[in-house]
């Protein structure tokens, strides 16, 4: 446990926390190794050969804090969304890796909870394979500052393999990464991502998990995304913190509970 607390250490910085307050937006490097990259890759594509088998039908029902598994292909990409806590290396990378304590440490939380995540897997290159701008508050059900995405590249995200961008400084300040860095993304920057050129003929992988910290209080309106699970609860308060029974904290840990750098 001491090793992954001085791991956290060294990856962040209070630079890092201001950085991320000023600009909406700011890069981790190395928070991942190679092998964590591999792992959860290989998982990403078991999960997209066997999404429409009825052995994964069976077992994805969907957690009762977000919708069901779906997955979206076409245009030299596809999008998984709701896969982390139906998959074992997924689910086990998101309980007990440094992810959830590098995402309070990041917005200065005292606690997060894990809401949904969605995977971007890029193999084209077109104008398709670009992220349209957009920010990602908008349909939320949830308001609040901390609801941040955690962006993890697990491939190396150069110039020419569709590197994110944001409205602060876009013009000059493309994301370019490493496997194996995060972004931590606030809910209310504006970001896209540049298209894939024929120059890199690899693969972009991207996990994107979201996040709730402190202050976030469920307040639905017309324009949120319909989660029924959560709806049907009768569990959800307007204007109150998301109910432990349903989102249980990620970070800090109960006593007791493993934790590792990977």
């Amino acid at each position: 446990m001491s090793s992954a607390i001085d791991l956290v250490d060294r990856l962040v910085s209070e630079q890092h926390i201001r950085d991320y307050e000023a600009n909406g937006c700011v890069r981790i490097a190395g928070a991942f190794d190679a092998d964590t990259c591999a792992r959860l890759t290989r998982a990403i594509d078991a999960a997209l050969q066997d999404f429409d088998t009825p052995a994964f039908k069976s077992r994805a029902t969907g957690a009762r804090h977000q919708n069901p598994p779906s997955l979206h292909r076409g245009d030299g990409q596809a999008q998984l969304r709701n896969f982390a806590q139906h998959v074992d290396v997924m689910r086990d990378w998101l309980h007990h890796s440094i992810a959830g304590e590098l995402v309070a440490r990041l917005m200065r939380s005292r606690s997060v909870r894990f809401w949904m995540d969605a995977t971007f897997v890029k193999d084209g290159s077109s104008a398709e394979s670009a992220t349209p701008w957009h920010n990602d508050e908008c349909t939320f059900p949830f308001r609040g500052e901390m609801m941040p995405s955690f962006w993890v590249a697990l491939t190396d995200v150069t110039m020419d393999n569709a590197p994110i961008v944001t409205l602060r400084g876009s013009n000059r300040d493309p994301w370019p990464c490493r496997a194996g860095d995060v972004l931590l993304i606030h809910p209310k920057t504006i970001h896209a991502s540049l298209p894939r050129t024929a120059q890199d003929r690899g693969r972009r992988i991207a996990l994107t998990t979201r996040w709730l910290g402190d202050d976030v209080r469920w307040a639905p309106n017309s324009l949120s995304i319909r989660i029924p699970s959560l709806e049907a609860s009768g569990m959800m308060r307007f204007g109150e913190p998301p109910p432990a029974e349903l989102f249980p904290v990620i970070w800090p840990r109960s006593a007791g509970t493993a934790r590792s750098g990977a």
